[in-house]
């Protein structure tokens, strides 16, 4: 089990990968991950260590409202593993294989943010995959998943080839007959037109390639004011074709 230690540095693909420790505002311990040019992910240390600091984090688990007979997930983009610690600790129907392409940031998640103890409790309900996300998806049989969540991130960038035609056409075949498949887009300057324009691109994607998409904004107060954008679609099918 990791436990509290003094400020590290790692390399990692996108630059240098920081973990420190700080206090959250009602004075709980926690840590942080920041690589290259931003916050990537933290968690709580002691009692609370499997829930999740971020809003955004938490959001995720409308997936479970969507979909409640939700079994077999695919997380893209692990990074210090927060969400996948909180869901397989909270919801023992779940497995989830998590893809992660930087294997020095599973090292560091494995050190620092608990996520040796989350696999020694969870055993094979937890794939760990070091792999390019779209890579991954090239070899995933049809209808492995009944839902997807992409939170993908080059640096602060939403990771560009799963939003391909090829990116979305894979992760379309990945989910099952009526699958969810969910995103994580982070509008970091909400003063910032360029933000939204992307946001609004994103959405056009999905739009194209899932039925009932929404856009559901999550302002985090307590860290850094970040409003993260989770948008929600499910797999299209005839009928939902047959009624557009």
């Amino acid at each position: 089990m990791a436990e509290p230690q003094e400020d590290c540095t790692y390399p990692s693909m996108f630059g240098e990968a920081q973990v420190f420790n700080v206090e959250a505002s009602d004075g709980t311990p926690l840590r942080m991950l920041y690589i290259g040019d931003g916050f990537q992910s933290a968690t709580f240390v002691g009692p609370r260590r499997m829930e999740p600091p971020f809003a955004y984090c938490r959001a995720f688990d409308r997936l479970l409202e969507i979909k409640p007979n939700a079994r077999r997930v695919l997380m893209l983009g692990g990074g210090a593993f927060s969400y996948p610690k909180h869901a397989l600790t909270s919801y023992p129907q779940l497995q989830m294989d998590v893809v992660e392409i930087d294997p020095a940031v599973i090292d560091i998640a494995r050190r620092h943010f608990f996520l040796d103890e989350l696999e020694q409790q969870c055993g094979n309900r937890l794939q760990v995959f070091a792999a390019d996300g779209l890579e991954f998806l090239r070899d995933v049989e049809p209808g492995t998943y009944d839902a997807i969540i992409n939170d993908c991130f080059a640096g602060i960038v939403q990771d560009a080839p799963l939003l391909s035609a090829e990116g979305m056409r894979l992760t379309q075949r990945a989910l099952c007959a009526d699958g969810v498949y969910m995103l994580n887009g982070l509008a970091e300057n909400a003063s910032d037109p360029t933000d939204w324009e992307t946001l609004d691109s994103i959405k056009k994607v999905l739009d194209f390639y899932f039925f009932g998409v929404v856009r559901e904004p999550v302002v985090d107060q307590e860290f850094f004011g970040n409003v993260n954008h989770i948008f929600i679609g499910r797999q299209i099918s005839t009928l939902d074709v047959f009624f557009q």
